[in-house]
């Protein structure tokens, strides 16, 4: 899987290469192109952990309205949990809302499963920079193993765990990407 995930993203840095030189045809309003790709690395925070990976995206934007789809490789660096994170959604200028799911493709302790996403943000563009911040709704696993002895240290932990996972649960994500439109 690692393997086919580096092909993947070495194909999607090579393409965007390849169209990085302005065309003037297929162009948007105002001269700008319609479609972009963009690649680059991005950071999630939550208050129970981070997470570190790389995104990329395809992008198809005439005017103000546009659609986005594209995909995210993230790895929780508090825990060996690695996501592939596929999602699509719409651009209204810089801002962008997508959604998709959260497949978890490496887990030491536990079995692979998935869980939703949706996420809302903007894309500031900066010649073929984009700096991206957004905020993000992603279930991630976060388990502990029970040392209660007694109903009420049971009760305690439980109590703990739920609210630690509903505090996973958001995250603020700060990307950059570089964008070939084409």
């Amino acid at each position: 899987m690692k393997k086919a995930m580096i092909i993947a993203l070495s194909a999607l840095v090579a393409v965007s290469a390849a169209y990085a030189q302005d065309i003037d045809e297929d162009t948007a309003e105002g001269g700008k192109p319609a479609m972009s790709i963009s690649v680059g690395p991005e950071l999630a925070v939550s208050l129970s952990g981070a997470f570190a990976g790389v995104q990329a995206q395809f992008a198809w934007q005439p005017g103000f309205f546009g659609l986005v789809a594209g995909v995210r490789a993230d790895a929780y660096l508090t825990q060996p949990d690695v996501y592939l994170i596929p999602s699509a959604g719409v651009r209204l200028g810089w801002f962008e809302l997508t959604g998709g799911a959260t497949f978890k493709v490496y887990d030491a302790p536990e079995p692979d499963g998935w869980s939703a996403l949706v996420r809302a943000g903007l894309a500031v563009p900066i010649g073929p920079v984009a700096v991206g911040l957004g905020a993000r709704l992603m279930v991630a696993d976060s388990y502990t193993e029970s040392t209660a002895e007694t109903v009420g240290e049971a009760i305690g932990e439980g109590i703990g765990a739920a609210i630690v996972a509903i505090f996973s649960i958001f995250q603020i994500d700060l990307g950059l990407s570089y964008r070939a439109a084409f």
